[in-house]
């Protein structure tokens, strides 16, 4: 009988047992293991430098204007205030050297709403001081641009070109959102400018020898000025512990060639000056005539008389126009008279922009104030493949916009992502660069016309479109 029980107990168990297997086999169940969240993305930046690549024989034929060696990225982050505040800094790997006006890069970026400011040809700032510096700034919070780009300065201790330099640059995006990874085209700012010299003295004994750039500043900022919201100001920005040259720097006058008149372009470049100090940026030409040599000091003066701001980006097209005097044995002699010896005229515009108009805070440029089409749609200077007449527009207010005036459109004109004929007035972010512009062929047997009225603020221009019959 006791043997029974045990048998029976025995079974039991093993009954237990092997139900209670069973039972964990059931539960148990296959979990597909959860992949990590992205944590970052790949952005593609477009760099618009403003200006065409035309090569030329002399001090930057090889490195133009457009040359991008380095390219440094400054990552803000943008908080649902519109706050900004400084927290990392991107190496972008090197470039290819096409020396083309645009180029495309790509580097990896948080998943966090930003601003991208981007510095190029300024690597050698990048010290290691700095790096220590900026990674204070980010674990400190509330850096903003304004206070991390004081940090940027660039040397001039001799004329650029002598060691076939490329040009700092600036330029920053728009608000990039996390869910974005394209920062669109993004206009660089070049930190000098740049002064030609023309002799358009009609008379063939009178030739131009040398050119002297007295007290040319010594230091420059990568970035330009701002307004208090962080926006770009047309005004100078000039480091307060930059000082003036003591030696002048000379450059011999080469005629480039194909000008009508002789004329020195490609070769001064300096740093910004606002020409308000005792020690204002100046001009002496070395004038040969009659075979005799004499040194002669010309301005750069806008209408109202005054010294014109020395301004990044731009170009100075300096006239000679006549001698209004006897010229002075030196150049230093030359150059402490109170009035200049020669008359010129001055042309200035924004390198790639033919025409500018600024108040004391803003400006607004466009690449051409007239376009002409011919009655089937095509236009002077269209290249292979070109599909748009491409209006460049620059401004550095917050917004601009464009408003049609003249004629009805009644489709013969069309611009790209714009509806002029719903409504006259499309605004635009100050981003914006081109006017993509297509005209119709025209059958009519009349002559189209109209302008395009752009509007930034309290500045406007107004383009004058027409086509042929």
């Amino acid at each position: 009988m006791n043997k029974l029980v045990t048998i029976s107990l025995f079974i039991s168990l093993l009954t237990s047992l092997f139900f209670s297997c069973v039972d964990d086999e059931r539960i148990t169940e296959y979990v597909k293991p959860t992949e990590p969240a992205a944590m970052d993305k790949s952005v593609v930046l477009t760099m618009q430098i403003p200006g065409t690549y035309t090569p030329v024989t002399y001090a930057y034929s090889e490195n133009d204007e457009n040359e991008v060696r380095t390219v440094d990225v400054l990552a803000f982050k943008v908080d649902s205030a519109g706050n900004e505040s400084y927290f990392k800094h991107i190496t972008v790997p090197s470039l290819s050297q096409d020396n083309g006006n645009v180029k495309m890069i790509r580097f990896r970026l948080e998943l966090v709403d930003t601003r991208l400011i981007v510095l190029a040809n300024v690597r050698n700032l990048f010290t290691q001081e700095l790096e220590d510096q900026l990674l204070t700034d980010a674990a400190m919070g509330g850096m903003t641009k304004e206070k991390i780009m004081q940090r940027f300065v660039f040397e001039m201790n001799e004329p650029f070109g002598v060691k076939q330099e490329p040009f700092p640059m600036y330029g920053e995006s728009g608000v990039l959102r996390s869910s974005e990874d394209t920062a669109g085209d993004i206009k660089m700012i070049r930190s000098i400018t740049r002064i030609d010299v023309v002799n358009s003295i009609l008379d063939d004994k009178v030739t131009i020898d040398s050119v002297y750039l007295f007290n040319a500043k010594n230091k420059g900022f990568v970035a330009p000025a701002f307004d208090a919201k962080g926006a770009i100001l047309g005004t100078p920005n000039m480091p307060a512990h930059a000082t003036p040259h003591m030696e002048a720097f000379g450059y011999r006058f080469v005629q480039n060639a194909g000008t009508v008149s002789p004329a020195m372009e490609r070769e001064i470049y300096l740093t910004e000056d606002g020409q308000d100090t005792d020690s204002p940026t100046l001009i002496v030409l070395k004038i040969t005539r009659d075979g005799n040599p004499s040194f002669y000091r010309v301005d750069m003066r806008g209408k109202d008389g005054e010294l014109m701001p020395v301004l990044r980006n731009y170009r100075y097209r300096l006239n000679v126009a006549k001698i209004l005097g006897d010229g002075y044995p030196t150049a230093e002699m030359a150059a402490s008279v109170i009035r200049p010896s020669l008359s010129s005229t001055v042309e200035t515009n924004e390198l790639g922009i033919s025409s500018i108009i600024f108040n004391d805070q803003y400006k607004l440029g466009v690449s051409a104030t007239d376009l002409l089409f011919k009655a089937d749609g095509s236009w002077e200077g269209q290249k292979s493949g070109e599909v748009f007449n491409s209006l460049k527009v620059y401004t550095t207010y917050s917004g601009w916009s464009v408003e049609w005036e003249g004629e009805g459109l009644d489709g013969w004109l069309t611009i790209d992502g714009v509806n002029l004929t719903d409504k006259n007035r499309v605004d635009f972010p100050a981003s914006r660069l081109d006017l993509n512009i297509k005209a119709t062929a025209n059958k009519t047997g009349a002559q189209r016309s109209g302008r395009l009225k752009l509007t930034a603020g309290a500045l406007s221009l107004t383009v004058n479109i027409v086509q042929y019959s």
